[in-house]
């Protein structure tokens, strides 16, 4: 049986390895990363994208992410991708689930629609839900 420091530097060694790992760009990318490697739900990923939609709800902010390269084509995207019918859409987006804070001062989120940010230490990979890559993080670190 494994010691308490054993499990700590096991530990320690999973998140260096996840801190190591290069940013998901991009939404082909994290549903390769999630059909690859089955994430657990500790598991951390850093995703660097560029923000569709933000849908807000009495406990959670639901942000619809796209390739972080497309920013620059936003506008033009946007037009053709409300076009589409919901069943079409699934394959562009990837949905991001940030739950509140129970501070409702620390939920003060100023994103927008177009640019990029970095999320990091997000987890809790569900997988695909109506074929959509979803994850699940609590607010902890982004960046623009």
């Amino acid at each position: 049986m494994p010691t308490t420091l054993e499990l700590l530097q096991a530990g320690k060694e999973a998140q260096d390895e996840e801190e190591a790992r290069s940013p998901i760009c991009s939404v082909e990318s994290a549903r390769s990363f999630i059909a690859d490697n089955s994430p657990v739900p500790t598991e951390n990923v850093t995703l660097d994208m560029c923000i569709l939609r933000i849908h807000g709800f009495d406990k959670l902010y639901r942000l619809d992410l796209i390739d972080r390269d497309l920013g620059p084509q936003f506008d033009a995207l946007v037009e053709t991708f409300e076009k589409l019918d919901v069943a079409r859409r699934t394959k562009f987006v990837f949905q991001l689930t940030i739950w509140k804070n129970r501070k409702s001062e620390l939920n003060l989120l100023e994103y927008h629609r177009g640019l990029s940010y970095r999320f990091e230490k997000v987890h809790y990979c569900i997988g695909f839900c109506a074929e959509i890559p979803s994850e699940v993080c609590r607010f902890t670190s982004v960046s623009g």
